[in-house]
């Protein structure tokens, strides 16, 4: 995979196009903007991404809100952390994350928003950050409860529903990146989410979906499984082609989701490829 700066830049300068005004919409940039900064380490995009932290930090002190979309947000904060360093976005993960032991649950046991329901997406954005929580600051003292919230939701939700390509694409991207978030000291936690993720991605390819059903739903797919190759979950031999073959560079952005989509699938088809050369003293080309 090439390094495409044009691309990036498209990408960079959609930001100041998109409507941003949900903590949502702050997750994603801030996501978005950490992806690429890990990536390139570019002064532009730090100085973006301390553009929308501090207007992020602002709305955190009007309040947290009820949305299960503030947890999407502490893991973009945790992101940033890792970045910079800077104690006061750990905290406000922290105070985010407290958040948690107060949040409804289904009969099955796992979180459910206002509606008593958990999208797919808002899977991804509660369970990879409840997972995060845990390793970095809660001790790990709740992974227990984390792993069966995420197999009753997996085995009661994911199982039963019909599959779509978005559902099954965000399903895949919410179970790896907890997995990412998730020490593998403790194997057997590991080891299931693992198992879950390599489920949806036999879905993905059963179904035979392909990006000219969905773009988005393609591009998330794309990352989902260009992670599960840099973990190791599948062979890369095998999979990264399935990857490639959904993977799209679009054309516009029209909202914060559809960026973030975007930038995550870019930057993980290069670090992917960066992971299966390492060793070879291959740097990835940049196109400019």
């Amino acid at each position: 995979m090439i390094r495409d700066i044009k691309y990036e830049n498209m990408l960079l300068e959609s930001i100041s196009k998109v409507e941003i005004k949900t903590k949502r919409d702050y997750a994603r940039v801030i996501s978005s903007l950490c992806a690429l900064y890990d990536l390139a380490g570019d002064e532009t995009v730090e100085k973006d991404l301390n553009k929308f932290l501090t207007i992020a930090n602002e709305d955190l002190k009007a309040g947290l809100g009820d949305c299960v979309c503030v947890y999407g947000l502490g893991n973009a904060l945790y992101k940033a952390y890792a970045i910079k360093q800077d104690e006061e976005l750990r905290n406000q993960a922290i105070r985010i994350a407290a958040n948690l032991f107060k949040q409804d649950r289904s009969e099955l046991g796992h979180f459910v928003a206002k509606d008593g329901k958990l999208t797919p997406w808002q899977a991804y954005e509660i369970y990879p950050f409840y997972m995060n929580y845990e390793s970095l600051d809660g001790k790990k003292e709740h992974y227990n409860d984390a792993i069966a919230q995420v197999r009753a939701y997996f085995n009661d939700v994911y199982e039963k529903s019909d599959k779509n390509f978005m559902d099954a694409s965000t399903m895949l991207a919410c179970l790896l990146d907890t997995c990412e978030n998730t020490s593998q000291q403790l194997y057997e936690i590991f080891d299931e989410l693992r198992g879950y993720a390599r489920k949806v991605i036999a879905d993905i390819k059963e179904k035979g979906y392909s990006k000219e059903d969905d773009a988005n739903a393609a591009n998330l797919a794309a990352y989902g499984i260009y992670k599960a190759c840099r973990m190791k979950l599948v062979l890369a031999e095998k999979y990264e082609e399935v990857a490639d073959s959904l993977f799209t560079k679009v054309e516009d952005v029209e909202d914060t989701k559809s960026l973030e989509i975007a930038l995550i699938s870019y930057v993980e088809s290069l670090k992917t490829r960066k992971y299966q050369d390492y060793g070879r003293n291959i740097d990835l080309v940049v196109n400019d």
